[in-house]
């Protein structure tokens, strides 16, 4: 609401027609100018504003008695669905007129009521991007089961035209299966709790049977294509991972008991077969140059020990010669002993 229009509706002007002559005007051309620039005034048929002051504001003169029920609903909104339009000079043959209060903004007390009437064309032009068609179309209908939106603009504002819907439309929501013209259909219904208006949408059974057909033999190909690649990937990673790894754990196993030779399998440009390959070289390498060592060390201690052993064999054999020539008395097996035990560069044998 306009505070102009609040204001108007709550001031007392029976002692002062002056000020009434002075803003009703005004005001009533504000309301004129707002329907004629807003975009969906062109839709408003007429609108009627009547504060408990007795301040009446209108845009038109509904000169009818239908919207009495709302006046008298104390504060609640009325929707008496698509009726004939009663004005003399008209635009439209039918109009949905909705009655309810005026709340002020300040107190949010009733101050007034006021009714205003739009075609059903503007329920249309919402709709205009609804496609309708033979398999699938929309209806609204009143409380009186009227017809307030169909794609065929004769039908609007009849009535018992889907009687065979009223155990549905009487429930605020639900679908059911119907034949219409011979052709099966399924038929969804929702109730608004606000206006009372039911929305019906009806679809041709047999195109919901193929576009169910249809969405079950797409779920069977993705079902089957995702089986596909479950089993190629499990296929693709087993030769890619699985198989790889299972190699590369026994050739560690092999690497650990002692068998430090290269296996060309596992190089076949994996990495890690490279580096297990790569390892086993170097420790082979090293291996092989530990052994090397270790035999050079042996043998410079066999030369060392055979030094060493050598002179003192020969010294004790002579030794031996002399002890058992003195002991028979052989005087000349003596000193020929003793002179081979002589030795310039070898220490004397006691």
């Amino acid at each position: 609401m306009n505070r102009r229009i609040e204001t108007a509706l709550v001031r007392d002007y029976s002692e002062n027609m002056t000020q009434y002559d002075r803003e009703i005007p005004s005001i009533q051309r504000l309301i004129n100018d707002y329907l004629s620039s807003s975009s969906v005034g062109k839709y408003v048929v007429f609108l009627y504003i009547r504060g408990n002051n007795g301040v009446v504001l209108k845009s038109s003169n509904p000169d009818v008695d239908w919207f009495q029920d709302g006046i008298k609903a104390n504060g609640k909104v009325i929707w008496p669905g698509v009726v004939d339009n009663p004005s003399m000079y008209r635009t439209t043959a039918r109009i949905i007129p909705v009655t309810r209060p005026v709340i002020f903004s300040d107190t949010r007390i009733p101050i007034g009521w006021h009714v205003f009437a739009f075609s059903p064309a503007l329920i249309g032009d919402v709709f205009e991007d609804f496609r309708m068609d033979q398999n699938r179309s929309m209806v609204i209908l009143d409380r009186e089961k009227r017809v307030v939106f169909h794609r065929e603009p004769d039908k609007i504002g009849r009535a018992g035209v889907y009687n065979f819907l009223e155990p549905l439309h009487d429930a605020d929501s639900g679908s059911r299966k119907v034949v219409i013209n011979g052709s099966p259909r399924i038929v969804t219904c929702q109730k608004s709790p606000y206006s009372g208006m039911t929305v019906l949408i009806i679809h041709s059974l047999r195109t919901l049977e193929r576009q169910f057909n249809y969405t079950l033999v797409v779920l069977v190909i993705v079902f089957l294509l995702t089986v596909i690649m479950f089993f190629f990937m499990t296929y693709y990673l087993s030769n890619r991972l699985t198989k790889p790894l299972a190699a590369i754990l026994s050739r560690l196993k092999q690497v650990s008991s002692g068998a430090f030779v290269v296996d060309e399998s596992i190089s076949g440009g994996e990495e890690m077969g490279q580096g297990i390959n790569e390892m086993v070289g170097r420790i082979d390498t090293l291996m092989g140059e530990l052994i090397r060592r270790e035999h050079e060390k042996s043998q410079l201690e066999y030369r060392v020990l055979l030094n060493q052993i050598n002179p003192h064999f020969i010294y004790n054999v002579l030794n031996s010669i002399k002890v058992m020539a003195d002991i028979q008395k052989t005087e000349g097996i003596s000193a020929m002993a003793s002179s081979l035990g002589v030795c310039g560069a070898c220490p004397k044998i006691v």
